[in-house]
């Protein structure tokens, strides 16, 4: 082992970990104590970094940040489920009225796009962005899927949807 590569990156992470803690951030210092205690797990002693991961596992500062983390993804969750089941019903066919349902896919996704760009509260922001980030490329997948299946007018549907929902080359 290079034992100088070795004690840079343990003085990085005990840096990572140093600044979590400044910052209160129990998720960065979850994530810099565990890399601290697995990464040099048989390489350096690192008692301190593993007593304090196994403090921070028991505190409640980290169990009220894995709480509104699970919220968020129940919250991003919740919107793209909503959208997701229009859009799967768009690409199969299976709306009664197609174009109304196009309309509606377009302009939720302007919605959650709008509170990417716009909401003053930058957690719902990140919601949101992840929300459209994943409902679009669900609808190029899906635009894929169509082309390689030689379903030519569906997965022509599907890009113009998408384009018509993002300023994105792709579709």
């Amino acid at each position: 082992p290079d034992a100088a590569f070795i004690d840079r990156q343990l003085r990085l992470r005990q840096a990572d970990a140093g600044d979590a803690e400044k910052k209160n951030d129990a998720m960065a210092e979850l994530a810099a104590y565990r890399a601290l205690a697995s990464d040099f797990l048989g390489l350096r002693d690192v008692p301190e970094a593993e007593k304090k991961l196994v403090a921070l596992k028991k505190s409640p500062a980290l169990k009220a940040a894995l709480k509104k983390q699970q919220e968020q993804i129940d919250e991003q969750a919740a919107s793209e489920n909503e959208v997701s089941g229009k859009l799967h019903a768009y690409v199969s066919g299976s709306a009664e009225d197609g174009t109304t349902l196009a309309s509606t896919i377009v302009q939720e996704m302007h919605q959650l796009n709008d509170q990417a760009e716009h909401s003053k509260n930058e957690v719902k922001r990140l919601v949101a962005r992840r929300a459209f980030a994943g409902l679009f490329v669900e609808g190029i997948e899906s635009g894929q899927e169509e082309l390689e299946s030689r379903h030519f007018d569906k997965a022509e549907a599907c890009f113009d949807l998408m384009s018509k929902v993002s300023d994105s080359p792709w579709p």
